[in-house]
């Protein structure tokens, strides 16, 4: 990233020793993301009480101005969507919005275009200086001579980001970059497996090919706090990545599937090595090498969230506590 504070996004390194990036401008994240789409469950519809209608109603609406359905598999894709299949891990359905047991999600996001800016929940790690100052406890802001209007002890707690395992896989650099296509989510969508292809160069020459196991919806939780006035500069952020044993069972199980897929040979022609009986050096079935092998590897998958919450920063009707005239947007 650019040192001249030119670029929309910033990368910085979490205390916990992970690589990151933030954006430095509203939908400087986005602009250089790329996922997948699905819709969320009913029950967590249900326990966020949500208005069931009004979110089927924008899903709709997002469905048919941002996603685009995908109707032909790359062959990356497609090795991927084999292996699930064949090690007996996950079903293949084909392209699915409802967010179910165990399908493959063919559906992109193609542009994001946000109509209304999220005040809270970015703010406090995309520009930290803008809204944070208002709201931590005194100790911390007295530090940098901040003068805070109201004191909100939640504020630049609970964050989380989804831990997550990167495996390489050796491939010629013939293959071009694209995004996930293929998306495997076990029946506790504790774990999602996708494979997709980056660019390692500006120009695309050169390619990293990888799978990716992530945990969704972490329990460990971290702290943002500042470390400077200037907003050009990064905060102190710590997500405590696998802290919480559930997530670490998560990753542990996220390892196990990528070497289940891997050693049915679903993508021994699109290898370079493909004499590899198994990517790990070590047994996988030891869930205590596993575990220490996440922990030593583990990464982000840029969708860390901030601990603005209902009940906690906002109220049901997405105000700020003691402060009515801020919305949550």
């Amino acid at each position: 990233m650019a040192d001249d504070y030119t670029s929309i996004v910033q990368s910085f390194d979490t205390e916990d020793g992970v690589p990151n990036l933030r954006g430095r401008v509203l939908g400087g994240s986005t602009a250089i993301n790329r996922g997948f789409y699905s819709r969320t469950s009913k029950d967590y519809i249900e326990r966020v009480g949500w208005d069931e209608e009004l979110v089927r109603e924008s899903y709709e609406w997002v469905e048919s101005q941002l996603v685009l359905q995908t109707s032909l598999l790359t062959p990356w894709q497609a090795a991927l969507k084999e292996g699930h299949v064949k090690a007996g891990s996950f079903r293949g359905r084909g392209s699915q919005k409802d967010h179910c047991f165990a399908e493959f999600y063919s559906r992109k996001s193609h542009i994001s275009r946000s109509r209304r800016s999220n005040l809270i929940s970015r703010s406090s790690r995309k520009s930290p200086n803008t809204f944070i100052k208002w709201n931590r406890p005194l100790n911390h802001l007295q530090a940098f001579n901040i003068s805070p209007i109201i004191a909100l002890l939640p504020v630049g707690q609970g964050f989380q980001g989804n831990p997550c395992i990167s495996i390489r896989l050796p491939s010629p650099n013939s293959l071009k970059p694209e995004p996930p296509q293929v998306v495997g989510i076990t029946h506790n969508y504790q774990t999602i497996i996708q494979a997709l292809i980056l660019p390692t160069t500006p120009t695309g020459e050169e390619i990293l090919s990888v799978i990716v196991g992530k945990v969704a919806e972490p329990l460990s939780r971290g702290l943002l706090s500042l470390k400077s006035r200037d907003p050009r500069q990064n905060p102190s952020v710590k997500f405590n990545y696998l802290k919480e044993e559930r997530d670490l069972e998560g990753c542990i199980k996220a390892g196990q599937l990528i070497d289940r897929i891997y050693r049915t040979g679903s993508f021994r022609e699109r290898v370079t090595e493909s004499d590899v009986e198994s990517w790990f050096k070590f047994n996988v079935s030891d869930s205590k090498e596993m575990g220490e092998f996440c922990k030593m590897n583990v990464r982000t998958c840029y969708h860390y969230h901030a601990g603005c919450e209902v009940g906690s920063v906002i109220d049901e009707e997405f105000w700020v506590f003691w402060g009515r005239r801020f919305e949550s947007c």
